[in-house]
């Protein structure tokens, strides 16, 4: 991955503090010895020299007028839990072959307090399905990844900019798939 892009670099930063975070907690629950406080100095110390690498031209305040409104257009940006819901929607809609085969219908339906996400695969085969919570499924909606396709706000469908992302990361990092 480049350094270059200021949010790739922060989206990847993320990741490495998730990543520290999660060993910190692993480690301290299985009684090993725990580093984290090197691990977050390396961290730090590679993001300085990556962000130095790339120059002061390549900074941006947060909340400056040029940025764009915050729609992801990178697979990383995405949040970590609704990131892993778009994973299995994508997976099971659009397949995991480039140029994508035809979409399966998927249907992401509200029932009581959770999204069911069902997809038909066809006569004879029992149709996949799961299901996930409403702080899992509203940031997509939010992020313009899952749009409302009926009155009362019950049933989702992925949009252009969702299949266009995971395009995108599928040719980028084909580990995405199973």
């Amino acid at each position: 991955m480049s350094f270059g892009d200021l949010t790739a670099r922060r989206s990847m930063f993320r990741e490495v503090a998730r990543h520290i975070v999660k060993t910190d907690r692993e480690s301290r629950k299985y009684g090993v010895t725990v580093d984290t406080a090197g691990a977050i100095a390396r961290a730090l110390e590679q993001a300085f020299k990556a962000g130095a690498k790339a120059g002061v031209a390549a900074l941006e305040p947060r909340g400056s007028s040029n940025s764009r409104a915050r729609q992801p257009q990178e697979w990383l940006e995405l949040p970590p839990r609704p990131r892993a819901a778009l994973w299995t929607i994508c997976l099971w809609s659009l397949g995991s072959d480039t140029p994508p085969t035809p979409e399966l219908p998927v249907s992401i339906r509200r029932q009581s307090n959770r999204w069911a996400i069902n997809v038909e695969t066809g006569p004879g085969h029992d149709p996949l399905t799961t299901d996930y919570g409403d702080r899992t499924i509203r940031p997509l909606v939010k992020l313009d990844l899952l749009e409302v396709t009926d009155e009362q706000g019950r049933s989702l469908r992925l949009t252009d900019l969702a299949r266009r992302i995971w395009q995108r990361a599928v040719a980028k990092n084909p580990m995405l798939l199973p």
